[in-house]
């Protein structure tokens, strides 16, 4: 008798997330592997996110929450024996998790190799390369508390231990770092990680006004992170320049990554001190 496909739910948290959405959705309704669900947590966007996950055929969940209360919301309605925490401006190769679950006979989690869809302005180009430089080097990004690779396809066992340990005062409130936070927490119950190559692709700003609009947005989500006293180490991991920057091989990779967080420095600095 054939052995059953595990379940794997995919988690999309989203706010007024229309432009990017739809493109994600079809990405996941492609995927080779059979047994698949998806659950899109909402909170209240205006724009018609809700309608075009209804229409993909996606659980909907809509909350009144910050990021990291809808990732794990939707954590928690995950049925699948896998889950991948998935953003709305990603859009998955084809067999990306066909690929993960196999991977996962020697693992715990998958770090997904993430590119650029668009490397046609400046500032695109500069975040495709950030991401090569720390995909490069796995081994030295892997501590979360140093590096800033993040775990993307988790046991689903595993992951709810993880979202359980975070305090309930941080889930609620939590903008910025809530990724950061639910691979610091997974991190600390398994190291069994692998990267999974040409997985994923990023909808990237395109200008300096939008880089730096986010940036203010992030700034003052900093702020608001550093009242409720958790995770300092996380913001300062965030924070600083590239492990391995300036190693020779990769050096126009380590270039450009650091003229990225020179650009992004001011804003999130505004946004710190203003908020």
């Amino acid at each position: 008798m054939p052995v059953s496909a595990p379940l794997v739910t995919v988690t999309i948290p989203t706010y007024n997330s229309a432009a990017t959405l739809r493109a994600c959705l079809a990405s996941v309704a492609a995927q080779d592997h059979p047994a698949v669900e998806v659950v899109v947590v909402d909170s209240h966007s205006s724009d018609g996110t809700l309608a075009i996950a209804q229409e993909a055929g996606a659980r909907c969940l809509s909350i009144d929450a910050w990021l990291l209360g809808a990732r794990v919301a939707g954590v928690r309605a995950a049925r699948g024996e896998y889950v991948l925490l998935l953003d709305s401006d990603h859009v998955l190769a084809p067999d990306a998790l066909s690929r993960a679950v196999a991977r996962m006979a020697q693992v715990d989690a998958l770090y997904l190799e993430e590119r650029a869809i668009e490397t046609r302005t400046l500032v695109q180009r500069l975040f495709d390369a950030d991401r090569q430089l720390v995909q490069a080097q796995q081994a030295l990004h892997a501590d979360p508390l140093r590096g800033v690779l993040l775990r993307r396809f988790f046991r689903r066992d595993l992951l709810s231990e993880a979202v359980d340990r975070i305090p309930p005062e941080v889930v609620e409130r939590a903008v910025t770092f809530d990724h950061e936070i639910v691979n610091y927490e997974y991190a600390r119950l398994s190291e069994r990680v692998a990267l999974l190559e040409g997985a994923l692709w990023h909808h990237e700003v395109r200008t300096l006004a939008e880089l730096w609009r986010k940036n203010l947005r992030y700034g003052k989500a900093a702020r608001q992170m550093s009242r409720l006293g958790y995770y300092a180490e996380l913001r300062r991991a965030k924070a600083r320049p590239r492990l391995g920057a300036w190693r020779p091989r990769l050096l126009w990779w380590g270039v450009q990554s650091s003229l990225l967080l020179a650009l992004k420095a001011p804003a999130l600095l505004i946004g710190y001190l203003s908020a």
